[in-house]
């Protein structure tokens, strides 16, 4: 009887297992596609995964899947690869989605991590493999985490930043004092941040001259260095303070080819409304970048007067009229005179329609600063287009256009942002060689030749198809026209596109953050929807409006209505 009752337990073991194995095949089957070691399957609680307690325990070259579905938090810790094998966290199967609306928390932490690759490169058919929103900070790198890479991550509706690299000093934690640790080796590269109440990138601290709050007890503690820190070709919109900052990132500093698009729409505080800025202790490159629609400053770099900033294109810098309002600002803040560079270089950027001025410079404590080859285009009766805090304040300025008439210039075609020149144009051949500085190339990464052209872009008769003209777009899902509107408009229309029925509403917003006027909520169908409101809807702002559409509570898409 025992030896039939064990056979029969047999083969309901080995049935289940054929169940089981039948069941689940797809998703194994996903995850042995993704090269999956260890995978965090979806859970509506926080998953913590630690990698020092799991079976197998994770060593370097593992790969951590995040399988398509949604969750609301992941932690992540003591994760260790090396330089030449980094552990891989990656999405697989689909889009991975990590939502935590309501929560002070970020729904992506790691900590205490080394030689890794955060990315949403894990299914080719999806762009932003892993999407983010809610929380406070969308996606968080700190306790001393170091040597890591983010890719291809999508960060909307954030209560502040949508990506955080720091770890600020505390008592508690010896490792996060200046001394003991600096983080080395970060690339942040090709991701979409959009929406968020803070800034779109905070990375490192801001304060490199100050003991961080709370460690006077313990003799006053520097926060930790960046050495080594690339950001390159990263989309930022519609943030509440700068699209991008970066402090404390002595060595070895490159931030260049990212879009930078309607930031500083609700600053937290005064000089919050800029669109990049380059915090103090912080040296290096700034290039290819493209800025618009910032309420305060375009570029403000307090670096440590190394810096070299060249090819960028700034537009509509000063929408918020309390703002200076100026193209790139500039002033070393460095209290160290060790840490003092020879000079800052400002080179063949393209300034387009600045309220304040195109340049200010207030680095009187640097031997000499160098504003070649720029082009500043700014409106008005009289323009100042360049400003210096004094006398002390030594620099050759050369090869720079300077025209308060956008037509002088005869760019390619302003309505379409295409700043690449023409023939004729008073800014070819007129710059300086610029190679001793390091400046060889232009904003399509073109060889510049000798006589150098001003501005971001090198003459080049025969235009190739595959330059950029500057914004990287994504396709958009929301129109709003007719877009100028007048004041005197009847109608104003609202276009966009659902992948699902949803309820939707729209507010706009003037360049303040304030919010004017909102269109109820209603149940529109999946697919393109279009809408007609009457003036009563539109609201009443000098300049320009930001009108947002709002899908199930949450910020699908905007776009910028100029008011005339």
């Amino acid at each position: 009887m025992k030896n039939k009752v064990q056979g029969i337990l047999s083969v309901l073991k080995y049935s289940w297992c054929l169940i089981v194995l039948i069941i689940f095949s797809p998703v194994l089957a996903r995850a042995q596609n993704c090269g999956c070691t260890h995978s965090l399957v979806p859970a509506k609680g926080t998953i913590t995964f630690d990698g020092n307690l799991q079976t197998p325990k994770v060593k370097p070259g593992d790969v951590i899947c995040i399988p398509t579905g949604t969750r609301t938090r992941i932690i992540i810790k003591n994760i260790v690869g090396t330089a030449a094998n980094p552990v891989i966290i990656q999405n697989c199967g689909g889009q991975a989605i990590i939502s935590d609306a309501g929560t002070t928390a970020s729904p992506i932490s790691i900590v205490s991590s080394k030689y890794f690759k955060f990315t949403g490169s894990g299914d080719p058919a999806t762009l932003y493999g892993i999407k983010v929103t809610g929380g406070s900070n969308g996606i968080s790198f700190g306790g001393s985490s170091s040597n890591f890479e983010v890719d291809h991550v999508e960060v909307s509706n954030c209560g502040f930043a949508g990506i955080m690299a720091k770890t600020d000093p505390k008592c508690a934690d010896p490792m996060s004092w200046r001394e003991n640790f600096s983080m080395y080796d970060v690339a942040i590269h090709h991701n979409y941040v959009h929406d968020v109440q803070g800034e779109g990138f905070y990375i490192g601290n801001s304060f490199y001259n100050s003991i961080g709050p709370g460690t006077d007890t313990c003799g006053g503690k520097l926060a930790h260095g960046i050495n080594g820190l690339d950001v390159y070709r990263n989309i930022v919109k519609r943030t509440g303070c700068e699209g991008i900052q970066v402090g404390s990132a002595p060595k070895n500093c490159k931030i260049h080819d990212n879009t930078v698009d309607t930031t500083g729409l609700n600053p937290f505080a005064n000089f919050q409304n800029n669109g990049l800025q380059i915090g103090s202790g912080t040296g290096g490159m700034l290039y290819n970048n493209w800025m618009n629609y910032c309420p305060g400053n375009g570029i403000v770099c307090l670096g440590i007067g190394d810096n070299l900033i060249f090819n960028n294109i700034i537009l509509n810098s000063g929408a918020d009229t309390a703002a200076l309002g100026i193209g790139i600002f500039m002033d070393e803040q460095s209290t160290a005179d060790t840490l003092l560079g020879k000079g800052m270089k400002f080179i063949n950027n393209t300034i387009i329609n600045p309220r304040g001025n195109g340049i200010r410079i207030y680095t009187d404590r640097l031997p000499m600063s160098y504003i070649l080859n720029n082009i500043i285009v700014q409106y008005g009766t009289n323009p100042e287009y360049l400003r210096k805090l004094n006398s002390s304040v030594n620099l050759t300025i050369q090869g720079n256009v300077f025209r308060n008439k956008l037509s002088d210039l005869m760019f390619m075609d302003t309505v379409k942002r295409d700043y690449r020149l023409r023939a004729g144009s008073p800014a070819i051949g007129v710059g300086v060689n610029a190679s001793s500085h390091g400046v060889t190339f232009d904003f399509n990464n073109n060889l510049r030749t000798t006589p150098y052209d001003a501005g971001a872009f090198a003459y080049n008769p025969v235009m190739s198809i595959s330059d950029k003209l500057g914004i990287e777009e994504l396709p958009s899902t929301f129109f709003v026209y007719p877009n100028p509107m007048s004041f005197n408009a009847e109608e104003l229309n609202f276009k966009f596109f659902l992948d699902e029925a949803a309820e939707v509403g729209i507010q706009s917003f003037d360049m303040q953050g304030k919010l004017q006027s909102e269109l109820s909520t209603s149940y529109y169908k999946a697919g393109w929807n279009d809408v007609k409101v009457s003036k009563s809807y539109q609201g009443q702002a000098k300049g320009a409006m930001v009108f947002k559409l709002i899908k199930n509570g949450t910020i699908q898409d905007s776009q910028i209505v100029m008011m005339k």
